[in-house]
């Protein structure tokens, strides 16, 4: 299940951007997924789920947009949407084409909040 690397990698990502905000929580995060990496939705968001406990993230909101596959012919150079299984260009019906969106996972967005001080101090008794 590389879905837990990934949340953990993603994880990682996230506590280092918020890192100059330490007054703050994270309450989302959006990131774009594409196909080709083969990630189960809802494995990653048990995954997410696991990896936030006890962190600033904890209790944040994953929201996982997925992306087509855009595929360049290599022959007669249209863009089109592929699917993970048919690559074949349908202006020249050659299947030689380049990946061009569909294989990367983006962090898009990460939404805090402001700790309130009542927080805080619960926080620091734990």
């Amino acid at each position: 299940m590389h879905e837990l690397y990934l949340a953990q990698e993603l994880l990682n990502q996230v506590l280092q951007s918020v890192s100059d905000h330490p007054d703050a929580k994270v309450c989302a995060v959006e990131i774009e997924v594409g196909p080709m990496k083969q990630i189960v939705l809802e494995a990653m968001e048990l995954a997410w789920r696991s990896v936030v406990e006890g962190s600033l993230a904890d209790q944040s909101v994953l929201h996982q947009v997925e992306v087509p596959i855009t595929a360049q012919c290599r022959n007669c150079t249209r863009t089109f949407e592929a699917a993970i299984d048919s690559y074949q260009c349908p202006e020249c019906r050659q299947a030689d084409v380049q990946i061009m969106k569909g294989h990367e996972i983006i962090l898009k967005s990460i939404t805090l909040e402001e700790i309130k001080a009542g927080e805080r101090e619960q926080g620091a008794s734990h």
